[in-house]
């Protein structure tokens, strides 16, 4: 494991500014000291995003939720008119439209909730309805105007947070730009499920990517899918302490120390500092030449043996 500290100890070494068993920061080594998180993280992000991946996961539970009401799917066009659904019990709704769209929420009769469309896309809605004592539910929507509300969904479950609301879709799309701090691309093909049924678990066919961030699972494809993908590393600051590991491989973390001393060392000794780079350089094409994996197989026998 490859520690802040060695990765200092050695760079400073490069640069001959540390001879003794431990750093301090004096005026051989403060300069070099403070200017060092950025070149680390200049190396850091050129190696995880094109030698040396780093890998994570994100798991996505699909699992479509019962809707009340049926034949909701599809388009519905409102034009100075209105169209509304009934279900009993409900308490929580679910739709997506464009703008110029009024919903009206009605429970036992009584207007509880209205809502006001205003994206000029097929923007989703959704909330919780206050439904204590199973009454009937109706949704209306109307329009003065030519709009558009579809995949109309009133469901019988309340949830702790809207945002936990399942789409009523077709397909269900999770930008994970958005669902992770750290995340640069979508490992292809690195796409897991476990679901009910033989095999319980196997590599996911049924899934799409959109604009390389983007995962599409099917509605009717349920299971938990695990995602890996590739991350940024985590940046390096004044404040990391030096008992922080990096989450490197140990032929990634040697040559961290050889690109930090190519950037700092530029004024001291510009020829030594050509030399690191060319190292690193190397080093790094090295890391960037991909490994021949073979591909994942299995097979189930007809006989049955």
């Amino acid at each position: 494991m490859t520690t802040w500290l060695d990765i200092k100890d050695a760079s400073l070494r490069k640069m001959f500014s540390l001879t003794g068993s431990d750093i301090k920061l004096d005026s051989n080594t403060k300069e070099y000291i403070y200017a060092m998180p950025q070149a680390c993280n200049e190396a850091l992000q050129m190696l995880a995003t094109v030698g040396k991946f780093l890998v994570d996961k994100k798991t996505f539970i699909i699992e479509p939720l019962s809707n009340l009401i049926t034949g909701t799917n599809k388009d519905f066009e409102l034009s100075d008119s209105e169209i509304s659904f009934n279900a009993k019990g409900a308490r929580s709704y679910y739709f997506r439209a464009t703008k110029g769209i009024t919903a009206r929420i009605y429970v036992g009769g009584a207007l509880r909730d209205t809502i006001t469309t205003e994206g000029d896309n097929y923007s989703p809605y959704k909330g919780l309805i206050d439904n204590q004592y199973d009454a009937e539910v109706e949704i209306k929507f109307s329009s003065l105007y030519p709009a558009h509300v579809m995949n109309i969904a009133l469901y019988s479950a309340t949830f702790a947070d809207v945002s936990d609301i399942p789409a009523n879709e077709e397909v269900l799309r999770f930008n994970m730009r958005e669902l992770c701090e750290d995340f640069y691309m979508i490992y292809a093909g690195e796409v897991f499920v476990e679901r009910e049924g033989k095999p319980r678990y196997l590599a996911a066919s049924e899934y799409y990517i959109e604009a390389n961030d983007t995962i599409v699972f099917r509605a009717d494809r349920p299971g938990v899918y695990t995602v890996y993908y590739k991350k940024y590393a985590k940046e390096i600051t004044k404040n990391t302490p030096d008992d922080y590991v990096l989450p490197l491989d140990p032929e990634v973390a040697v040559t961290i120390p050889l690109y930090i001393a190519s950037q700092l060392y530029k004024d001291d000794d510009a020829g030594l500092a050509t030399q690191y780079r060319n190292e690193w350089e190397t080093a790094f094409s090295r890391l960037k030449q991909k490994v021949e994996v073979g591909p994942r197989e299995e097979f189930t026998s007809e006989t049955g043996w």
